[in-house]
């Protein structure tokens, strides 16, 4: 059984490897140097192994807290609509897991004690997440509007299991990475009915499911409204 000192010095050394890993980033201004087409020369430079190298760097994104947007793009440009999209998954999925698992085994157990203890209401929360886990990923990966490698290491802090983390963030996140890759691919192809379906792909993820919750809400809203039973009406016999 871990003690309280070797919790917390498993989240210690979590939330070091997280500031570190953004640190490096801001101190070698590894934003500036991306954008597709840097991005797409860098990768074909290695040749045959270019697939695996762009998965691998893929994942490290997910780590490392770098904009994944420029590679999604860059895969549309180099490997086309399909095979960009499956590399994107593959490595974004290969990231996002090290990243919860990283998150799992060094700060659940901290992050547990703490809300058990002190905010049982945002336990009683984490325990719902457990039992309904694949669905509330799936919705989280599926909405653009969830920054991506937050919710890796954030994820690992809960109770939603291994599976269902695993399979809604494969499923969940290939709408949004076939919309980016298109958009790659058609930016190479120079098609502006291409770009303008690529960018209406996005606006789509972008307010689909908001606007789909509104629905429900104003739904359940009228039927409540309307589902009243009348008062019964009285009659007088003679």
């Amino acid at each position: 059984m871990n003690t309280k000192a070797d919790i917390a010095i498993s989240f210690s050394l979590l939330l070091a490897i997280v500031i570190a890993a953004i640190f490096l980033v801001w101190r070698f201004d590894v934003r500036s140097l991306l954008n597709p087409e840097a991005v797409r020369l860098w990768v074909e430079s290695f040749g045959v192994l270019s697939p695996l190298v762009f998965m691998l760097a893929y994942a490290m994104t997910t780590l490392f807290f770098i904009p994944s947007s420029p590679f999604s793009i860059a895969a549309g440009i180099i490997f086309g609509p399909f095979l960009g999209t499956l590399y994107v998954v593959v490595g974004a999925t290969v990231g996002a897991t090290c990243a919860f698992l990283l998150a799992r085994y060094l700060g659940e157990a901290f992050v547990e004690r703490i809300v058990k203890t002190k905010f049982h209401q945002l336990y009683e929360y984490d325990e719902r997440l457990r039992e309904n886990g694949l669905s509330a990923v799936l919705f989280l990966r599926l909405v653009p509007l969830f920054p991506f490698n937050g919710l890796n290491f954030g994820l690992g802090l809960t109770l939603v299991s291994f599976r269902s983390y695993l399979l809604g963030t494969l499923v969940g996140i290939i709408p949004g990475s076939f919309a980016f890759v298109y958009f790659g691919s058609s930016l190479a192809s120079m098609n502006s009915g291409r770009i303008g379906i690529a960018v209406g792909l996005l606006l789509i993820l972008i307010f689909a499911f908001p606007l789909h919750g509104r629905i429900r809400r104003r739904r359940k809203e009228l039927m409540s409204q309307n589902g009243k039973p009348d008062e019964p009406r009285q009659t007088n016999d003679e």
